[in-house]
């Protein structure tokens, strides 16, 4: 037996998916950041809130994401291997 799914169900599936990825790093990201990033990915900061949000796609506010967050669990480790 084979399945069929239709278009429209896949292109749901996959920005739910997108939409989660969002979210989860919406809440990673600690208040003020969104400046931080928009100037990393040389935009404004509305255009941070708008991928973050689901209703964009920027490939730079992205990765300006990405590198922010990688920059903080670092800090995060090396603070606590501190305190050891």
């Amino acid at each position: 037996m084979s399945f069929i799914i239709s278009r429209f169900a896949i292109q749901k599936l996959i920005k739910n998916n997108k939409s989660m990825e969002r979210n989860e790093l919406k809440a990673k990201i600690p208040h003020g950041y969104g400046k931080i990033i928009a100037e990393r990915a040389g935009t404004t900061k509305q255009a941070v809130s708008q991928f973050l949000n689901g209703k964009s796609d920027n490939v730079n506010v992205e990765m300006a994401t990405l590198e922010v967050l990688a920059e903080i669990n670092e800090k995060r480790k090396a603070l606590l291997n501190r305190l050891k």
